[in-house]
């Protein structure tokens, strides 16, 4: 199994600063390397690509790029990159120096959308460098996704949270959303725990993206530990639970090998 969406945070603040005015609590989510591959081990969990949490360090990636380092076998490492005119630099930086394996965009500054020029050329130095890019985006921007894929027909891009926002509420608006992207093979959607574990909407809205998108267009990830369901192990099981009913073949395509297709150092390290 591989997760493709944990976050990781130092508890030596001097080493790894937390931003100003952090939106929570950053403390309640420290969560070394070490103790992540403790937990992984205990979960069947065997790799992770460790996300940059931009809540905990903006755009700061140090903590995730060290790591993967330390633990090639286990991390790879995916950088928050800004929507800024110097977003591709950045990212240049973090993929070439320092051995990142995707970008990462947050969710857009008020008035922004997936389309203006800045993501657009983020979005083509990723497809120049042959890194998917993860997008945490609020369901307004998902109707855009299908034109920023027109736009940069290289780029891999991979919705974070499958474009949802928490545990679904409503299936058929996120069923709507979504649909239009179906047929363009270039994007991917993640499967965390918090969109599985919703319920009837998410059984539905699950249902939808195995038919139309396939396993082969799916990863799964926990969210760990921004979202907590008792212990990593548990948030594991949760999510296990939720695609039990998948085939085999099914299960490892969402489980392990899309990811490996999307991040080839996974694949070369296992």
């Amino acid at each position: 199994m591989i997760d493709t969406h944990v976050h990781l945070a130092s508890g030596d603040l001097d080493a790894y600063p937390h931003v100003e005015d952090p939106p929570f609590v950053t403390e309640q989510y420290v969560l070394t390397a070490e103790d992540l591959i403790s937990a992984m081990q205990d979960a069947g969990v065997t790799q992770a690509t460790v996300v940059q949490p931009f809540g905990v360090y903006g755009v700061d990636n140090s903590y995730h790029a060290d790591s993967a380092q330390r633990f090639p076998a286990e991390f790879v490492g995916v950088c928050g990159v800004p929507a800024t005119p110097e977003g591709p630099d950045l990212l240049r930086y973090w993929v070439a120096e320092r051995g990142m394996s995707g970008a990462r965009f947050a969710t857009l500054a008020q008035g922004m959308t997936l389309l203006d020029d800045v993501v657009i050329d983020v979005v083509a130095c990723a497809a120049e460098l042959d890194v998917p890019v993860c997008v945490l985006t609020s369901r307004k921007h998902v109707r855009d996704v299908a034109a920023l894929a027109s736009r940069v027909p290289a780029a891999r891009l991979v919705l974070d949270h499958a474009g949802i926002s928490g545990a679904p509420s409503d299936a058929d608006d996120a069923i709507d959303r979504l649909a239009p992207l179906a047929p363009i093979d270039t994007v991917h959607l993640k499967l965390t725990t918090p969109m599985l574990t919703g319920g009837d909407a998410s059984e539905r809205i699950v249902d939808f993206v195995l038919e139309r998108f396939g396993p082969s267009r799916l990863v799964w990830g926990t969210n760990y530990p921004l979202t907590e369901c008792g212990g990593y192990a548990a948030n594991v099981g949760a999510s296990r639970e939720v695609l039990a009913s998948l085939s085999a073949a099914e299960q490892d395509q969402v489980f392990r090998t899309t990811a490996e297709a999307l991040w080839p150092a996974l694949a070369r390290r296992a």
